[in-house]
């Protein structure tokens, strides 16, 4: 996929006429804020070319939060008996996310639509989509009292909860993510100030469930019953809508 980006780039550079132009190399920057999906953030931008725009930034997204009671199962090696508990689990949407990308506006000399571009790049850091945390003082006096082993269900897969009676995990996405979009206006604004709209995708691969003591899948098998691994499975995009205000510095 990386491959795939910026051979796009690279071809549309190629295709494009005077794109060796150096006169335009880098004489301009502006400060990008901006609104999307993925959270708030900011980008520096400046002009390789009057085809080629580079920009990079920081995105964050807010700690929205929602929780939910899940079932448990405790194991009582002393006893050899099973208790069935529930416990509240609490999920948080907080992560921090870099980007390098590149806008290529194919017409950019034309008198109508010189403000469309496509874009391309990658997204990294923030691997950790949603971060999920949960306490049972419960069983946590059953393991004290009697040892043995517990875990949350989530799905078909399983949760383990530590000696304290806590239980942290969450669903991460692979650390270096490709991003398409197309989007129309300019990052780098001809005049002093400008807005632009985006849409594109990351493509994060597939989600996979993890906790503070390694992946999931080491602790239950799958079933091909599992929606919610369809749904994991199948969601390996995140869509992207954004709307930028650009200020130009110089």
């Amino acid at each position: 996929m990386k491959k795939t980006v910026f051979t796009i780039l690279a071809a549309l550079a190629l295709l494009m006429p005077g794109t060796a132009a150096a006169q335009d190399l880098f004489n301009h920057l502006a400060v990008n804020a901006h609104v999307a999906t993925t959270g708030v953030g900011v980008e520096l931008s400046t002009p390789i070319t009057k085809f080629i725009t580079m920009r990079a930034g920081v995105t964050c997204m807010p700690g929205f939060s929602f929780n939910a009671e899940v079932d448990g199962q405790y194991y009582d090696y002393v006893n050899t008996t099973q208790k069935d508990f529930t416990v509240n689990l609490d999920a948080n949407l907080k992560r921090t996310q870099g980007s390098v990308i590149f806008n290529v506006y194919p017409l950019a000399k034309a008198k109508v639509c010189s403000s469309f571009f496509l874009a391309a790049g990658l997204y990294f850091g923030g691997d950790k989509l949603v971060k999920i945390k949960g306490h049972s003082d419960e069983i946590a006096n059953d393991l004290k009292q009697f040892g043995g082993t517990s875990y949350i269900e989530l799905g078909d897969y399983k949760l383990p909860v530590d000696a304290n009676g806590n239980v942290k995990g969450g669903l991460k996405v692979q650390k270096v993510r490709p991003y398409l979009g197309l989007g129309f206006g300019r990052y780098v604004p001809k005049k002093r100030i400008s807005v632009t709209g985006e849409l594109g995708v990351q493509f994060h691969g597939h989600i996979k469930p993890y906790t503070s003591e390694g992946e999931i899948e080491a602790f239950d098998e799958l079933t091909e019953k599992d929606d919610w691994k369809k749904v994991m499975d199948k969601l390996t995009v995140y869509p992207m809508l954004k709307i930028v205000i650009s200020g130009r510095i110089f």
